[in-house]
C-alpha cells in the first residue's frame, strides 16, 4: 500500500500490518509489526518513520526496523501521512485530521467535513487537503479550515504542488489544478479541471 525511500533504504507497508525494508529494491526483509491492521502509508520525518492505517493505527520507528504503536483518540482509518513544514499531518476517514511534531503525541483537528480525506500538501504558509466528493480544504493553522469547492464531485486521491499551484488527481481520470499561484491569497484559489 505505502512506500517511501530515505537515503539508501526503501520501506514498504501493506495488509496485515506488513512492514518491509530493502537497500536495493530487490532483496526485502520483513520487520516485526505491533499490528495486523492494513498500513496504507509510510513517511519519513526527522525522528525516523511513521506508518498509518486502518482502525486509527499509527506506528513510529527510528530506523524502520523496530516499530512502536502510538495510541490516539480515533478509530477511523488513517489513509495518508505527510511531513510538511515541521509537522506530521495525517488524514483519513470521516474528515479525520491529526497533527504531530514528534510522531508520539497526536492532536485531533476539526475539519468541518465528514468526507474521507486522502492527501495533504503545503503551498507557502497554507495547507491543502483533498478527499472524496471533490473535497478541497485549506488552512494556515490546522484549526480553521475553508472548503474551497471544486467543479467536480469525483473523489480526489492525490495532491501535489507545481510551481506554487495545487494539483489534485482522482477517479475517472479527473485532474484539477489551481488557477492562482502562490502570489495570490490562498483563499482566492479556485480549482478547474484539466
Amino acid at each position: 500500500q505505502g512506500v517511501v525511500v530515505a537515503g539508501s533504504q526503501i520501506v514498504g507497508t501493506g495488509a496485515g500490518g506488513t512492514i518491509l525494508t530493502s537497500g536495493d529494491g530487490v532483496h526485502w526483509t520483513q520487520r516485526p509489526s505491533p499490528t495486523t491492521a492494513l498500513l496504507s502509508c509510510v513517511e519519513t520525518f526527522p525522528g525516523g518513520y511513521v506508518a498509518v492505517g486502518a482502525n486509527g493505527t499509527i506506528l513510529t520507528s527510528p530506523d524502520a526496523k523496530v516499530w512502536t504503536q502510538r495510541p490516539i483518540a480515533a478509530t477511523d482509518w488513517i489513509y495518508r501521512v505527510r511531513y510538511l513544514g515541521g509537522f506530521l499531518v495525517a488524514v483519513g476517514q470521516n474528515g479525520l485530521l491529526l497533527t504531530s511534531t514528534d510522531g508520539v503525541s497526536w492532536q485531533k483537528r476539526s475539519t468541518g467535513t465528514s468526507s474521507w480525506l486522502t492527501d495533504v500538501v503545503q503551498i507557502d504558509d497554507a495547507y491543502f487537503v483533498v478527499g472524496t466528493q471533490g473535497t478541497v480544504l485549506m488552512s494556515s493553522n490546522f484549526s480553521n479550515w475553508s472548503d474551497l469547492g471544486t467543479i467536480t464531485q469525483k473523489s480526489l486521491f492525490g495532491a501535489a504542488t507545481d510551481r506554487g499551484l495545487l494539483v489534485a488527481a482522482g477517479t475517472e481520470g479527473v485532474i484539477l489544478r489551481s488557477q492562482a499561484g502562490s502570489t495570490n491569497p490562498p483563499a482566492n484559489i479556485l480549482l478547474q479541471g484539466k
